[in-house]
């Protein structure tokens, strides 16, 4: 499982033990017993993988944001987590949960992608503009150098031509097509 759904599921079981949390003596920050949710019912209401979920409940009590109710003799890094343990939201699962910590997670990781994506989609648009422009450039210019060729060939042809006299000359003569003939069949 990837850390955005990881962090979508942190953000269900914060709601989930936030929607039922109620504290007996506010005064005094004590929680009620109906606060606490037993593993099994928190695990069988997100539907999710179980080792999975161990984990993620795991990483949520590390840092303080649920609280397993276990007995005060067990040593809590090296005991496991029973289904039938009760868990309940502290008041940094709570802040947590109010200010969106995993979504805003999820939200930032989604940034990075997306600025990470368009740091490479610019440049290679870039690249292809400047290809279309040198290759539009480069028709253009190739359509000038065969006009300018077959002006040089016209030229070269009257030039080798014996003049003729101005008054008997036709436009039509001059044609390129005329001009090309009379070339091919000079060579």
């Amino acid at each position: 499982m990837n850390e955005k759904k990881r962090n979508i599921i942190r953000h269900k079981i914060l709601h989930y033990l936030y929607n039922d949390f109620q504290f007996e003596n506010a005064s005094r920050g004590i929680v009620s017993e109906d606060s606490k949710v037993l593993i099994e019912t928190l695990l069988n209401e997100l539907k999710v993988d179980k080792n999975e979920f161990f984990q993620i409940i795991k990483a949520l009590d590390f840092n303080s944001e649920i609280c397993l109710s276990i007995n005060v003799n067990t040593i809590r890094q090296n005991r496991l987590i029973r289904l039938k343990d009760n868990v309940f939201i502290t008041t940094k699962g709570i802040v947590s949960f109010q200010t969106e910590k995993y979504k805003k997670a999820n939200w930032d990781k989604n940034k990075e992608i997306m600025k990470e994506l368009v740091q490479i989609i610019i440049p290679v648009m870039s690249l292809m503009v400047a290809v279309i422009a040198v290759s539009t450039y480069n028709k253009s210019m190739q359509k000038e150098i065969d006009n300018l060729k077959s002006r040089i060939q016209i030229l070269e042809y009257s030039k080798n031509k014996p003049q003729q006299d101005p008054k008997n000359i036709s436009e039509s003569s001059f044609t390129y097509d005329n001009v090309q003939d009379s070339l091919i069949s000079e060579k």
